[in-house]
């Protein structure tokens, strides 16, 4: 392996870590492309994919990285754990079986071993290494001491077992659950444009009467709140409520910083979450 392409893999390494997937994947790309059989590549561009919501290409990716090195544990895991985020756990276990039978000191592949036949209701297997206690140095460890990746990823993707962290619900939405939350925001926005243009006139109306006293300032509000109309009322609310919900789960499901609700739940309550969400969604899921 040349002194590029090493730089190339710890730079994508590096961005694995920090969920930027997409840049990463352009660093393997490269790889790939000057060493088309480099299975550390391979299986950081399955990782990629699969985060990115491209399942299917995910899956390719580990069954090219198996048929060049079938022994390697680290693919076999990594295989394994990508099987069962998608629900297919007897062959999950299969390849998660391959892992502990080459190298039984890897104590993550055992780890999914006992969970996903705990899940069958089937019954461990004798002899077999019995499940790392969450937050364990052998958990946090990944992989087997010598292996090059060993705690390349975060808690909630590929590098530890599959139940690490994150929620479910969010994670099998892959890509949806950010167009969701653009969604919010662009509705906010949408709805800005459309108060600020129907009550642009009242505005000035009420700008006008406070020459004429409080009376007519009052009588100028309440023709202006009948006049609101009720379908956008009742999106505002949506927008509202949805961006802080979809906010909060997403720093929970990514481990981020909570800081960020500060600016999103402040901004929400004034109608005002078209313009914290989107940094957020830019900036905010990479710190």
């Amino acid at each position: 392996m040349s002194e590029e392409t090493q730089g190339l893999l710890q730079e994508a390494t590096t961005l694995v870590q920090e969920q930027r997937f997409q840049d990463a994947r352009s660093r393997i790309e490269q790889v790939l492309a000057a060493e088309p059989q480099n299975t550390d590549a391979m299986v950081l561009q399955g990782i990629c994919l699969a985060q990115l919501g491209m399942k299917d290409e995910a899956t390719s990716s580990f069954q090219r990285a198996l048929s060049v090195d079938p022994s390697n544990t680290k693919i076999l895991y990594n295989f394994a754990t990508h099987l069962y985020q998608l629900g297919r756990k007897q062959e999950a276990l299969s390849y998660a079986k391959q892992a502990v039978a080459l190298q039984p000191e890897h104590n993550s592949a055992a780890q999914m071993v006992s969970l996903i036949e705990t899940e069958l209701q089937q019954p461990a297997a004798p002899g077999m290494a019995p499940p790392v206690v969450p937050g364990s140095p052998a958990e946090q460890s990944g992989y087997a001491q010598g292996q090059p990746y060993s705690g390349y990823t975060r808690p909630d993707v590929y590098g530890t077992p599959p139940q690490g962290g994150g929620i479910p619900f969010v994670r099998k939405m892959g890509n949806t659950w950010t167009i969701i939350g653009w969604f919010f925001a662009i509705l906010a926005a949408v709805l800005f444009v459309y108060n600020l243009v129907h009550m642009m006139p009242y505005i000035s109306q009420i700008m006008a009467a406070t020459q004429k006293g409080q009376t007519e300032m009052n009588r100028i509000t309440t023709e202006m709140q009948k006049d609101v109309n009720m379908f956008a009322q009742i999106l505002g609310w949506v927008s509202l409520l949805g961006a802080m919900v979809w906010a909060i789960l997403d720093l929970v499901d990514r481990r981020g910083n909570f800081l960020w609700l500060l600016g999103i739940i402040p901004c929400s309550c004034c109608g005002a979450q078209f313009i914290v969400l989107p940094i957020y969604l830019l900036f905010g899921r990479k710190s």
